[in-house]
C-alpha cells in the first residue's frame, strides 16, 4: 500500500465514522450486527483476539459484554473510527483495560504477535480476489496453531435471479465507500478460494437476509512460518 493510498483511506473512513452506524441501520436494520453474533458461543475458549476493521465498536461492545476477560487488539486504519468505538465502550460502562485500539494496518502490529482468534466483520470485501489471497496470508502469520477465524461478509447466492439482484444491492452498498474512500471494488472477491489457499478450513457456516449475509467460523489447522 502506497503512502498516498493509505492517507486516502484514513481520510475517507474518518469522514464515514460519524454516520457509519446510521448507514448500516438504513441498509439492513440490525441484521448486519446480528450476523456477527451467530457463533458467539463458540468463542469461549479464545483468549487473545485480533479484531481487524473494528469500526465504530458496536460489535466490540457485544464481545466485551459476553467475554470481558479477552485480550483484544482492535485494528482500524481510521483514528476516528477507533475514537468512536472507545467512546461507545465507555458509554456502555464496560472495562476496556484489556483492549488496545491500534490505528493502522497489519504492518503496524508487533511482529511477534500471536492470536487464537481473528475477527473480520465486513472487512475482506474491500479487496479484489488476488489481493484477498495475499491479505489472508498476511493475517495468517499472526495466528497460533488451530486459531479460529470469525468471518462475516456479503454473499452472492448461486440462484441466478438472486445473484443478479444482489449484485446491484452490493454496488449500492459500496457507493459511500467509492465516493469517500476511493474504493474501486464493485464486486465480491472469492472468499472461499482465499481461505482454501491459506489452509483455513470451514467449521460452520450460516446465511441470513435471504442469503445476502454470510457468517463463517473457520480454523487454521496448519502453521505457516
Amino acid at each position: 500500500m502506497t503512502r498516498e493510498h493509505k492517507l486516502r483511506l484514513v481520510k475517507g473512513f474518518d469522514l464515514l465514522a460519524p454516520f457509519y452506524d446510521f448507514l448500516c441501520f438504513i441498509t439492513s436494520g440490525n441484521l448486519i450486527l446480528k450476523s456477527q453474533l451467530i457463533y458467539f458461543d463458540d468463542l469461549r475458549d479464545c483468549r487473545n483476539v485480533l479484531l481487524i476493521g473494528g469500526g465504530t465498536g458496536s460489535f466490540l461492545v457485544k464481545l466485551l459484554r459476553r467475554y470481558p476477560d479477552l485480550n483484544i487488539i482492535s485494528l482500524d486504519i481510521s483514528p476516528k473510527m477507533n475514537n468512536v468505538a472507545g467512546q461507545k465502550i465507555l458509554k456502555a460502562g464496560l472495562n476496556s483495560k484489556n483492549v488496545l485500539f491500534l490505528d493502522g494496518t497489519l504492518a503496524d502490529l508487533p511482529s511477534n504477535s500471536k492470536f487464537d482468534l481473528v475477527i473480520t466483520n465486513y472487512y475482506l470485501d474491500l479487496y479484489s480476489s488476488d489481493e484477498l489471497i495475499y491479505q489472508i496470508e498476511s493475517i495468517s502469520k499472526y495466528l497460533s496453531k488451530n486459531a479460529k477465524w470469525l468471518f462475516t461478509d456479503f454473499h452472492l447466492p448461486l440462484t441466478s435471479i438472486k445473484n443478479f439482484l444482489f449484485q446491484y444491492v452490493i454496488v449500492l452498498l459500496y457507493l459511500p465507500f467509492r465516493l469517500l474512500v476511493g474504493l474501486k471494488i464493485n464486486h465480491l472477491p472469492n472468499f472461499d478460494e482465499g481461505f482454501r489457499q491459506n489452509g483455513i478450513v470451514e467449521l460452520q457456516s450460516r446465511k441470513s437476509l435471504f442469503g445476502l449475509l454470510q457468517t463463517k467460523l473457520l480454523q487454521r489447522n496448519v502453521v505457516i512460518d
